[in-house]
């Protein structure tokens, strides 16, 4: 048996149930504190601050919006539909995937046995064996 793989296999089991039961208590908790914030008319960010009541005028009539709406609408979308915003944002993304692809090319994909098993294994012999036989310790390397 190795015992690395059989000690991960079992904190992997037992932090995917737990995240599991994470995301069904949290969720509903979460939700649950939203919809009494937007009852209670507090702000988004600042949920220790009550948002301003909107003032009855023509304005608040015809433009209900939240402020990050606002934001979004007024400010960003414009801005970045603009024509060298717009060429920036797609030279870095370019440069951002190319960087990538080369970064991809350097990954190695080798991956030594000896490390996961024990020092009273009985495969440590098999590895020391395989590399006087062999050399380069290829007996203990999966091949890709």
């Amino acid at each position: 048996k190795i015992q690395a793989v059989k000690w991960f296999c079992y904190y992997a089991v037992t932090s995917f149930f737990l995240i599991y039961v994470a995301h069904l208590t949290a969720f509903v908790a979460i939700l649950t504190l939203d919809f009494k914030r937007r009852q209670a008319e507090k702000a988004d960010c600042f949920v220790c601050c009550s948002a301003p009541k909107p003032v009855e005028d023509e304005k608040s009539e015809s433009d209900n919006r939240t402020m990050l709406q606002r934001f979004f609408a007024d400010i960003y979308t414009p801005l970045i539909l603009k024509p060298i915003p717009s060429l920036i944002i797609v030279l870095v993304f370019i440069a951002s995937a190319c960087l990538n692809a080369y970064l991809a090319t350097q990954i190695t994909t080798e991956f030594n046995l000896q490390i996961l098993v024990g020092d009273d294994s009985y495969l440590l012999e098999f590895f020391e064996v395989a590399t006087e036989l062999f050399g380069s310790n290829d007996g203990g390397r999966i091949p890709t």
